[in-house]
């Protein structure tokens, strides 16, 4: 529990036990399944990550075969400012969740391109929430895209999300309509 907020958060240990719980009962298996057969067929990097205390955790992560590479370390974090996977589970959230954000997290840059101010934030998210997805376009890291579609659980809430990430010089807005069908697809 946050002394200051009085709200819970999961701890590094919980994380690990519900990661060995996942493990046991398949659903890592299937995540990866699909990670893994999304990931060869648009051939970029595709990764899978929950939302904690403002900070998407990457959960799963499947390279592509080419000799560049976009994945992120498991268990790593980065602000949600600065990411497509972290944007769309933004945008769903509650608007007091956002605003928690933006109270909690400084909107300083990682790239030239990242969002460091609250209402171009706050209307990004809303265009994402409109689209269904996100693109990151060189936000976080200079010559990275990213497109990224949120996970829903069955009752329609949002958990996780997933995200194509490559180089920009091969997930060119040519190419993006496709990228979206196939991530969705994967949803």
């Amino acid at each position: 529990q946050n002394p200051d907020t009085q709200k819970y958060g999961i701890s590094v240990e919980l994380f690990a036990l519900g990661h060995a719980a996942v493990r046991s009962t398949g659903f890592g298996e299937r995540v990866r399944e699909e990670l893994s057969q999304l990931a060869q067929r648009v051939g970029k990097t595709v990764n899978f990550g929950v939302i904690r205390r403002n900070r998407v955790i990457y959960v799963q992560s499947m390279e592509n075969e080419k000799p560049l590479r976009a994945g992120v370390k498991i268990g790593s974090t980065l602000p949600a400012h600065v990411i497509a996977i972290d944007k769309v589970i933004l945008a769903y959230s509650g608007s007091e969740d956002v605003e928690d954000y933006l109270e909690v997290v400084p909107l300083e840059p990682h790239a030239p391109a990242s969002i460091v101010d609250a209402n171009t934030l706050r209307l990004r998210l809303a265009q994402i929430k409109k689209d269904g997805y996100t693109l990151d376009d060189e936000e976080c890291h200079i010559g990275i895209r990213a497109v990224s579609v949120p996970l829903h659980d069955g009752f329609g809430q949002v958990i996780a999300g997933i995200a194509i990430t490559g180089p920009s010089t091969r997930l060119t807005d040519d190419g993006l309509p496709i990228l979206v069908s196939e991530v969705t697809a994967t949803e």
